[in-house]
This record gives C-alpha cells, sequence and structure tokens, in this order.
C-alpha cells in the first residue's frame, strides 16, 4: 500500500517518504505524534502505541514541546518516545543510554546473576543478553579507562546496517561516555538524508543531536571502500593506516 493509502486507512496524515528512514506519519487528530513504518501492519502497531503511550504518559516532552511523555530514571528529564525511542520500555533517555546506561534494572540483575553462575539459557531473551553484554563492557572502560576496551558491537552492527541501506558513510572515530570518562572509540552511520544512526542504542539522531556524544571523526567510509575492506581484510573494523592505503589507496 502507498503511503497515502495507509493514511487514509488509519485516518492518520501522510508527511512523505524520509530516504533512511521511511514513511513518516503523524497522528494530527489527537497526540501529533510523527511516526515512521513501512507496512500498514508495522503502521498499525506503531499508531496503537503511540494511543496507548499518549493515554498514560506523564508531562509534555521537554525536546519537543509536544505530546505527553516519560521521565528518565537517570537525568530525570521528561522525552516522548518519538524523541526518545523505548524510554518507556528501558526507563532511560538516549542520551544516558549513549552513556552506557542503556541496561535495565532486569538486565543488570541478569548479569549478576551470570556472575554468580547461571547459565545463559536462563536469561530472559537474546536482546537482553546483548544490553548485559553492552552495559558489562561499558563498565570496563569506565574502570580501566582504557578507549581500546571492547564496547559492543557497534563495528559490525555500523557495517552491516551501511551496506543494508546502500548509501551514506561509515564513520569511525570516538564519542565521549561521560564528562569524567575516557574517550571511547566507537563506529556510526551518516545517511545522505543528515541523519546518525547509532548502533550502540540503534537509534537515528539528527547530526546536531549527536553532537552530545562530542563525536570525533578519525575516517570515514563509502559503502564500496567499506565492502572492500571487509573482503580484504577479513574483519568488520578498525582498521589500520597501512590497510586503508593497501586496499582503497588512502
Amino acid at each position: 500500500m502507498t503511503g497515502e493509502e495507509i493514511a487514509r486507512e488509519l485516518g492518520i496524515h501522510y508527511d512523505g517518504y524520509q530516504k533512511g528512514i521511511g514513511m513518516q506519519f503523524t497522528d494530527i487528530q489527537q497526540t501529533e505524534t510523527t511516526f515512521y513504518a513501512d507496512t500498514l501492519e508495522d503502521a498499525r502497531t506503531r499508531f496503537t502505541a503511540v494511543r496507548k503511550l499518549w493515554a498514560k504518559a506523564g508531562p509534555a516532552c521537554s525536546r519537543c514541546g509536544f505530546g505527553k511523555a516519560y521521565q528518565c530514571k537517570e537525568c530525570k528529564e521528561w522525552f516522548c518516545d518519538f524523541c526518545s525511542p523505548d524510554i518507556e520500555r528501558l526507563g532511560l533517555c538516549q542520551g544516558c543510554r549513549g552513556k552506557g546506561l542503556d541496561a535495565t534494572a532486569t538486565a543488570r540483575a541478569r548479569h549478576d546473576a551470570q556472575e554468580r553462575g547461571a547459565r545463559p539459557e536462563e536469561w530472559k531473551s537474546e536482546e537482553e543478553k546483548r544490553e548485559v553484554e553492552r552495559w558489562h563492557r561499558m563498565r570496563e572502560v569506565e574502570e580501566t579507562g582504557n578507549p581500546t576496551v571492547p564496547t559492543g558491537t557497534c563495528y559490525p552492527d555500523a557495517w552491516r546496517f551501511l551496506v543494508q541501506k546502500g548509501e551514506g558513510f561509515l564513520i569511525h572515530g570516538s564519542i565521549q561516555l561521560s564528562a569524567e570518562g575516557p574517550r571511547v572509540n566507537h563506529a556510526w552511520v551518516e545517511l545522505l538524508s543528515g541523519w546518525i544512526w547509532e548502533p550502540q542504542t540503534g537509534s537515528y539522531y539528527l547530526i546536531k543531536d549527536f553532537g552530545m556524544f562530542q563525536p570525533i571523526e578519525e575516517i570515514r567510509y563509502t559503502v564500496e571502500e567499506a565492502t572492500i575492506m571487509v573482503a580484504r581484510v577479513g574483519q568488520h573494523g578498525p582498521w589500520s593506516a597501512e590497510e586503508r592505503v593497501k586496499y582503497i589507496g588512502r
């Protein structure tokens, strides 16, 4: 179905297609919330979720001023689920999750259970397992002050996202997890639409909003260059200057 047909079916407004993100819709009748979807089923699910969130959410979002919002447990600010996706489920805004606080209380409890010898099959889900592992790696960085400690699967995740989209740039660089903490090596994707896709949170950011992580870009790769590097080097990065010169000539 087209975006216009989906909008008529659900009684919402079709805003147009956002390259690299999908069809954009707005619930103009009640919540004034914008969301993205690719199919009628996906749009219906997201629209229903938007209405449910609106019905039980708190004050207006401190970022966009529209709709109602949920309070971040860490910074105590209020955000809607559009400005900070999954805030209701995780209880943390994107900013705090990006600083290494993205593991939920349940995930932390599971992590402690693992340290006590709990079996992997006792963990609630694969997604939760990844959250546990990410939080544990973030904690290692904070404790050791070593930015080379792996912080998750950002390099392969960013590479796969770039190749799947077929446009944009793979960026290798570093980010600041907290004001006092060390810089951490990181990878992310900059789309031609001007959005940043960040693999740690799996979320989209405007370039200006991504600045909250104080990113420093070291090098960027086109889709073709990133594909060549993985094929030649055999891993998803980061790649050395010698490897870059050898395989892509710069």
